[in-house]
């Protein structure tokens, strides 16, 4: 049986990897990056990462759009912005992920909204979102890689044992 804080952190831990694996897509072909729908769909994943971040570290968070980024910008974002999530969640205490905070596109929510449930909507956001766009690397003619949290677990344990 494994800790909510342990839960958490290999949902982070998998959202990085499966980012990597998601970047490396669309680095295989330029046409990738050029699709709007792709690349919109991709900055909206690490925007929200990056919102929820500054929500639960309260820090004051500027709205950007998809053109304030180019596509080496936006993969700067998502890397620091998965390495800062990954040693927040690491520096957790138990009792820190009953802490509650407001979503500020959910104000109708008055109590807000424990700290464990959001780090699990930014895993489980990046996650439904990535599948959109392995859809539209098929429609495009790419073949997605597989990013599904088991075929992570069980690479990591492959890992673990070589």
């Amino acid at each position: 049986r494994c800790s909510m804080k342990t839960h958490i952190t290999r949902l982070i831990e998998h959202m990085i990897w499966a980012d990597n694996i998601h970047w490396g897509m669309f680095n295989s072909d330029e046409k990738y990056l050029r699709d709007k729908q792709l690349f919109e769909k991709l900055f909206h994943i690490h925007f929200v990462q990056f919102a929820f971040l500054n929500i639960v570290t309260k820090t004051p968070l500027e709205r950007k759009r998809p053109t304030d980024f180019t596509p080496e910008s936006l993969h700067e974002l998502a890397t620091s912005t998965g390495k800062k999530l990954l040693d927040f969640v690491k520096n957790l205490e138990a009792t820190d992920l009953e802490e509650r905070f407001i979503i500020p596109w959910f104000r109708d929510a008055l109590d807000g909204f424990p700290l464990s449930d959001c780090l699990n909507q930014v895993a489980m956001h990046s996650h439904y979102h990535r599948a959109q766009n392995a859809t539209r690397f098929r429609e495009l003619g790419g073949t997605p890689q597989m990013t599904d949290f088991i075929w992570w677990a069980f690479q990591s344990k492959k890992d673990q044992q070589a």
